[in-house]
């Protein structure tokens, strides 16, 4: 009988599934870290790994996790980060009023998606948020084919966005 290895992606993801609600996953995975159930050296891949089964994430929490671990010296530039440009064009769709997330992509198409809805949640008013980012705004790449998603260091100000009503944009 064959057997496979199963990866600790695996393992934590298996464990999230069986114990909490997707939108509570993020806050699970936060805790793990901060409680030293997930070493330094193992956070930034597992986080990786993990990140696309997160429907709703903490971004306070999660900026200070991260920063927790930038400062321990165990961020390490994956080879997609090193390809990104010194500057990034950056779109994020969300609804209007909601906090400012860490997700953003590459690509205005796939912000229109998260904008309309994402996850079978409906936006009550959709907006695309873009703005232009240093590469070092970037903590992650994450690569599930095209678009990139990037996963920010903290979250720009509204502010410091384009922001457009989905209304009113030609689909």
């Amino acid at each position: 009988m064959k057997t496979e290895a199963v990866s600790a992606v695996e393992v934590i993801n298996m464990h999230l599934n069986r114990h909490y609600e997707a939108d509570q996953r993020a806050d699970a995975v936060v805790e793990m870290l901060l409680e030293n159930e997930i070493s330094s050296a193992d956070f930034w891949p597992l986080l990786q790994g993990l990140w696309g089964g997160f429907e709703k994430v903490n971004h306070t929490m999660f900026v200070h996790a991260m920063d927790a671990e930038k400062r321990r010296s165990c961020w390490i530039p994956t080879a997609e980060w090193h390809q990104l440009p010194r500057e990034i064009s950056v779109y994020r769709g969300q609804s209007l009023g909601k906090e400012v997330g860490l997700s953003w992509t590459t690509n205005f198409d796939a912000a229109l998606d998260y904008a309309i809805g994402c996850h079978g949640l409906t936006a009550k008013t959709p907006i695309i948020l873009e703005t232009r980012v240093p590469k070092s705004a970037v903590a992650m790449v994450i690569k599930k084919g095209e678009p990139n998603e990037l996963v920010l260091w903290k979250a720009p100000q509204i502010s410091d966005c384009v922001v457009t009503q989905v209304s009113s944009v030609t689909h």
